[in-house]
């Protein structure tokens, strides 16, 4: 069983004193874990990467997810690395998800492909860790929107219409394989 925990040791004169605190890892292994309903995937040192199906595709859709962080993730104010990734990289026609750049989680939306098509919209505030927490990326058509713990973090009007990719839609990584590992259930 992988764990994290701490040992705490005080010398007094006479005396000795240690305390011990252990928890187990929440995402200590890749597969099944327990969710919020259910089970959930943890993703500890593999990526989950789930073929291109066109039914990934809509011309409005609504990508969510529940992400909970364990404790030792590592999301520093340097971190990136995505949580959800569909079509490659935020460049690439297609491309939607959820990206950790800054410490903050931020939905990514691209219909149109290129860098200078890229809709982003950061989140307020940072995740806290050991947590469930409910994301949720929507586009109407016209307008895409963000929320985290059912709170809307922005809306942001976005020209082009939808076009479809081709890519995986891959859980933990950017779905070109490229970037950091994002570890959680």
């Amino acid at each position: 069983l992988n764990a994290s925990g701490t040992l705490d040791i005080v010398a007094w004169p006479d005396s000795l004193s240690f305390t011990a605190s252990c928890t187990p890892d929440s995402a200590a292994t890749d597969g099944l874990c327990e969710g919020v309903v259910g089970n959930a995937h943890c993703v500890a040192e593999t990526p989950l990467t789930i073929p291109h199906d066109t039914s990934l595709e809509p011309n409005q859709l609504t990508a969510e997810c529940w992400v909970k962080l364990p404790t030792y993730h590592g999301v520093e104010p340097t971190f990136q690395g995505w949580l959800l990734c569909k079509n490659g990289s935020e460049s690439s026609r297609g491309n939607y998800g959820f990206r950790f750049k800054n410490d903050r989680l931020s939905a990514v939306l691209n219909n149109a492909g290129g860098w200078n098509q890229t809709q982003t919209i950061q989140q307020r505030q940072a995740l806290s860790f050991e947590q469930w927490h409910h994301v949720a990326l929507t586009f109407d058509g016209s307008l895409m929107r963000f929320y985290v713990d059912g709170n809307e973090q922005g809306s942001q009007a976005v020209p082009q219409p939808r076009q479809a990719g081709t890519g995986p839609l891959v859980v933990g990584q950017r779905s070109d394989g490229h970037g950091s590992l994002v570890r959680g259930c």
